[in-house]
């Protein structure tokens, strides 16, 4: 019995053991461990780990898909950064260029990455750290500050006007901004989310609107300057921007340059620019009231006049010599989901469409258009017809579509029969009588004249 008791302690201390031993580990696993390989300390914990910990935004989605316009790939959560820092992105730094996004390394005393995956090499912060769950850059709050110089002497210097030494220093002596002169016009204009792009200056992030009120350069919402000429694009498109700008303080051989970086998140209405489009009214059919160039006459018993009237739009999308690059920031025929012809609010069901090299041609005929001789006066009438060409993109016709108006001028001369008065019988009116009216008494008087 003594054994016996004795035994069953024995072998629940041993349970209990296993199951302390079972308890710790799992807790180990959870907690991460430092490998150092390419971030300040790893992590062994997966996605199944730390799911249940995460917000509901981000528990349901491991991984998002990114495009860069050509091709869409997966990117992962990553769970160290979560684990030492935190924050929630997905892929790593260098994920940024798939989306054509450069992401800077810089030396730091205590930075979190290791710029070679290498222990003992260099410590140091990224930009970048990822994407967000939008896919758009996630800004690294650590990254150390661009430039320390005095603000209030800075000035804005174009790329194209910085030392050929100063260039090679900062990487840009063979880059430009030709492939988005496209663009030029949704990227600076006053809406443009470029005015908020920011960069992190000691620690705060500084916007590109800040930046350049401060230079005297932004005024009354909108800049003097375009920022096509002074800074670098390294990358503009709904997986978001990267615009990298250039300063100086000093003169001659004392100048001191140095560059800021600002990154931020871009929507579709500000990547794709939409082609032109213009359309047309005119008079079709023949008709034997046509007197002239859109004029018509009414004839003078008829109750209506009617007659074809065509609309004839072009998109033009200059779809064979665009460029690959123009071509990912272009809607074209390649994106047109359909159209639309109006012609005086009016629908137009059957309608044609022809491609050509470079335009896309539409054309829809509203037939037997009708004026009636009570809507007219006698003599000359105008009547305005309008009409109406929508081209839609993609799959959002609500806002993906380009509005070409038009309008036409048609005179009809109405002349209407107007009854012939009956003729007035001859009466010879009868006289009234008179009464007698006394001769009027004369004066005779006797002029004599000098001359």
């Amino acid at each position: 019995m003594f054994f016996r008791k004795i035994i069953k302690r024995v072998t629940f201390f041993f349970v209990a053991l296993v199951f302390l031993l079972l308890f710790l580990s799992e807790n180990f696993y959870i907690n991460a461990k430092d490998n150092k390989n390419f971030y300040g300390d790893g992590t062994s914990a997966q996605w199944a780990d730390i799911a249940p910990f995460l917000s509901v935004i981000y528990k349901n989605t491991p991984y998002i898909s990114v495009s860069n316009g050509k091709t869409i790939q997966k990117f992962y959560f990553n769970t160290e950064i979560f684990c030492d820092l935190g924050l929630c992105v997905y892929g790593e730094p260098n994920s940024v260029q798939f989306t054509g996004t450069v992401n800077d390394f810089k030396a730091a005393a205590n930075g979190y990455f290791r710029v070679d995956k290498n222990a003992s090499s260099t410590a140091g912060e990224y930009r970048f750290l990822g994407f967000s769950i939008n896919g758009i850059p996630v800004t690294n709050s650590r990254f150390p500050s661009e430039f320390e110089i005095n603000t209030g002497n800075a000035r804005l210097v174009k790329y194209t006007d910085l030392p050929a030494n100063v260039k090679k220093l900062f990487g840009v002596n063979n880059l430009n901004n030709a492939m988005y002169i496209s663009i030029k016009d949704l990227i600076e204009s006053i809406n443009s989310p470029i005015w908020n792009f920011t960069t992190t200056v000691s620690g705060k992030d500084e916007s590109i609107r800040e930046r350049l009120t401060k230079l005297g350069i932004f005024k009354n919402g909108k800049a003097t300057v375009s920022l096509l000429e002074y800074g670098i694009f390294y990358s503009w498109a709904e997986s978001g921007g990267v615009v990298r700008l250039f300063f100086a303080s000093g003169s001659g051989a004392d100048t001191f340059y140095s560059y800021a970086t600002f990154s931020g998140p871009v929507t579709v209405d500000f990547v794709m620019k939409f082609p032109s489009a213009s359309s047309l009214l005119n008079i079709s059919g023949e008709s034997s009231q046509k007197i002239g160039e859109n004029t018509f006459l009414m004839p003078q018993t008829a109750k209506q006049l009617s007659f074809d009237i065509t609309l004839q739009g072009i998109m033009n999308d200059n779809n064979k010599i665009l460029s690959d690059f123009a071509r990912r920031y272009t809607y074209t025929r390649n994106q047109m989901t359909g159209h639309e012809i109006y012609i005086n609010n009016m629908v137009i069901n059957s309608t044609t469409t022809r491609f050509d090299e470079n335009a896309v041609l539409f054309e829809g005929t509203l037939r037997n258009f009708t004026v009636r001789a009570s809507q007219l006066v006698p003599g000359r009438n105008t009547i305005t017809v309008n009409g109406v060409l929508k081209i839609y993109f993609e799959n959002n016709p609500s806002t993906r579509y380009i509005y070409a108006p038009c309008s036409l001028d048609i005179t009809i001369v109405y002349s209407p029969i107007t009854p012939t008065p009956s003729p007035t019988p001859n009466v010879t009116p009868e006289q009234e009588p008179t009464e007698s009216i006394p001769p009027r008494r004369t004066h005779c008087f006797e002029i004599s004249r000098k001359w």
